[in-house]
Formats: C-alpha cells, structure tokens, sequence
C-alpha cells in the first residue's frame, strides 16, 4: 500500500508513545517519496523508513520482500538480497558512483549471499533498469561471473 497524505496523522498517533518522528519530515517523505528517520524513544535506534512509490524497484522490493521471525512471535519483512543489491546499485548510480559506502554494501551482499544469490536474474533485472554495467562491475568485484562460479 502506498502512503499518502491521509495517512501521515494515523502514523503519527500510533508511533507518538514511543517513537520520535517529525511532522514535516513524514509529510515530505511521503509526498516526494524520500527517506526519513524515525527514533525508538527509549534506546535512541534510528530506523530508516522509505515510503513505497509505484517506481518499479519499489514494486519489485514489496512483492519480492521475506518474512523472517527474529524471535518467538515477532516476524518482521526484510527486503530480498537481490532487491537490496538493484537498490543500493541504484543510489550508487543517483550518487554519481561515488560512495564508497553503497560500493562496498553491494559487493558485500553478494559475497555474503554467494551462490545462493540468483546473478541471472540480478543481471537481467539490472540490464532493464539501466544498471547492468554496474552490476557487471559488481559481480567482477566479487571474482565470481554470472553462474556464482569462481572466475
């Protein structure tokens, strides 16, 4: 579901008790689909929230996402590994491919994930976003090609 400004007040209300998040920051996020902070109280955790657009990363990430139980009744959804890698190989080409950050996240899912990570597909969806290039990189970065064996 996407956000709109509807449900900016609901989200405010339901999180005030113990969560810190400003107004203005969720009103911008959610109208110009940018990132925002919001601040668990108690410890000071920062999470980083990213309000859902229909851009075609967004739709893959939501219907791509796994639920994962992180203890005995709580179950939170996490993003597929190849969805992270399209994005964060995305916000390294909007950043001018300079972070070194975003770099080194993308190489280190993928070394991470190994063989378990489909590289076809990462590869095809990467060359119909215009991020094939740097997907190639990516992957030579790790010193595997396309079918996870070692280059």
């Amino acid at each position: 579901m996407l956000l709109s400004a509807d449900h900016v007040e609901p989200l405010l209300d339901a999180v005030a008790d113990t969560y810190y998040i400003s107004a203005d920051a969720l009103t911008a996020a959610v109208r110009d689909h940018t990132s925002l902070n919001l601040i668990h109280l108690q410890s000071g955790m920062k999470i980083d929230l990213f309000p859902l657009s229909d851009d075609p990363l967004d739709v893959r990430q939501i219907s791509g996402r796994q639920r994962v139980t992180v203890s005995e009744g709580v179950d939170i959804w996490i993003g597929a590994p190849v969805d992270q890698v399209l994005r964060k190989l995305s916000w390294f080409r909007l950043g001018g491919e300079v972070s070194d950050r975003q770099w080194r996240d993308i190489v280190s899912i993928l070394r991470v994930q190994g063989s378990g990570l489909d590289r076809v597909e990462l590869q095809r969806v990467a060359d119909s976003l215009d991020l094939g290039d740097l997907c190639r990189r990516a992957i030579a970065a790790v010193g595997t090609d396309l079918d996870g064996t070692t280059a």
